[in-house]
């Protein structure tokens, strides 16, 4: 009975050392946290507001969502519910000309394709008025595409570069640019939103997922996936959307679920284009030298056509000896062996704008740990520059060791150690939330020597 008592006794005496311990030694700053896009918006539109402002006196805002300096939001109250007819005076006789969608007293009307370096006029009419108002506009320079290559009738076209978004008319004039990083892959739906790639990216240069984004630069939907995104995205209809990740993704708009996958398989090819023909009920994976064809029901493949050297052994079935798709084909521009996804705009439609708090649909993998065994008992505290952040899903490491360093992250919480191998090679670790829980010490393990950062993080 008595060694019974003196094991469990000891037993506890070491844990309340240990949980004494690590409250002594654990460090008693924060890591910093950086506010997410959708939580910025929101504060953002905490200062729009109609009330107090006429058509004669209204509130205008000219870049809104601070990525978007070609466009305005104009606010104001009338007396009586009215629906405005909004233009903007091109400077060849090429006016835009599109609708508020319904009749109110309280009016959030946005503003696109404005000219850059401008002023601007903008005509707000009704049956009985007619209100001109001037939006001037800074300088925008576009350095990633030519407008010599870009040729419409009418509209705005936009093509999708490094950077953002550009929006060129038929005259070679910028009409629109989104900046920030939202880029790849162009569709629109019925509201001219447009679905782009995040500005965020994955451990292996994917990015993160897709944005459902407004010409304000408002983001309403940010779906994050599970196997990143690829750059390559299909509307099928309002409800659903095709997406390049691992694999080809059926997503559903509304909830970001996954509803049917098509197997890339393993390939040499540069892909293009993702779409789909409604006629063959077929989705379409198009390459540079290869175009696969797959049942969109049963998410099996049918054909392969193209260069057989770019066929995988296991897939020669399928082939058929038919000429790929050109690209010329496609509605792609090819500029320095680099292609930009384009598409045309007429900014006609009625226009729908709400203040409403955007919404993240996010599918995460527990970031991947290493089974290295590191003992934590013994450290030095860490002075080397090293810039770790939190994110509203992860925690971002931003570094520059030695390429022939041995490096090793550690987020150490009681009964509880995560290690992560860190690429040397790189400037940036992403590490996923999912998986992670509570309070964690931080260390790095650089070649032999342990050592303990000066920071904390909580999940």
């Amino acid at each position: 009975m008595k060694q019974l008592y003196f094991i469990i006794t000891f037993i506890v005496s070491i844990i309340i050392i240990t949980i004494v311990g690590v409250i002594l030694i654990s460090p008693k700053k924060e890591v910093r946290e950086v506010k997410d896009t959708i939580t910025l918006q929101s504060e953002i539109e905490s200062t729009f507001t109609c009330y107090g402002y006429t058509i004669d006196n209204p509130k205008i805002i000219v870049n809104p969502y601070e990525n978007s300096p070609l466009t305005a939001l104009i606010m104001f109250e009338t007396d009586k519910r009215e629906k405005f007819t909004i233009t903007i005076k091109g400077k060849n006789n090429d006016d835009i000309t599109y609708k508020e969608a319904n009749e109110t007293k309280e009016h959030y009307i946005p503003i696109y394709g404005l000219y850059s370096n401008y002023e601007n006029s903008v005509i707000l009419s009704t049956d009985i008025v007619d209100k001109e108002i001037k939006i001037k506009t800074d300088l925008v320079e576009n350095n990633d595409i030519s407008t010599d290559v870009v040729e419409t009738t009418t509209g705005i076209n936009l093509i999708s570069t490094d950077s953002g978004v550009v929006g060129i008319d038929k005259y070679g004039e910028i009409r629109y640019y989104l900046e920030g990083g939202y880029s790849k892959d162009i569709e629109l739906d019925s509201n001219n939103h447009l679905f782009l790639s995040t500005n965020r990216l994955n451990n292996d240069n994917s990015n993160t997922g897709i944005v459902h984004i407004d010409l304000l630069g408002k983001i309403y939907y940010e779906y994050n996936l599970e196997d990143g995104y690829k750059g390559l995205i299909y509307k099928i209809d309002d409800t659903k959307l095709l997406s390049l990740s691992e694999n080809i993704e059926l997503i559903d708009i509304q909830t970001g679920n996954v509803l049917k996958e098509y197997n890339l398989y393993k390939t040499s090819d540069n892909y293009i284009q993702l779409s789909y023909d409604s006629k063959t009920n077929q989705v379409i994976l198009t390459g540079e030298n290869i175009t696969l064809y797959y049942d969109y029901e049963k998410t099996d493949i049918k054909k392969i056509i193209g260069n057989k050297d770019y066929v995988p052994d296991e897939l020669s079935t399928y082939f058929v000896d038919t000429p790929n798709i050109n690209v010329d084909e496609i509605i792609k521009i090819k500029s320095n062996n680099q292609i930009y996804d384009i598409e045309n705009i007429n900014l006609d439609n009625d226009i729908y704008f709400n203040i409403t708090k955007g919404i993240y649909l996010s599918k995460y993998r527990e970031t991947e740990t290493t089974d290295k065994n590191i003992n934590i008992l013994f450290s030095k505290e860490y002075k080397d520059k090293i810039n770790i952040y939190k994110e509203y899903d992860r925690l971002v490491l931003e570094y520059d060791f030695n390429k022939d360093d041995e490096v090793y992250f550690v987020l150490d919480k009681f009964l509880g150690k995560k290690v992560y191998e860190i690429d040397t090679n790189k400037n940036v670790k992403y590490i996923n939330s999912y998986g992670l829980s509570g309070k964690y010490t931080m260390y790095l393990k650089i070649n032999d020597k342990l050592l303990k950062l000066n920071e904390y993080v909580k999940f």
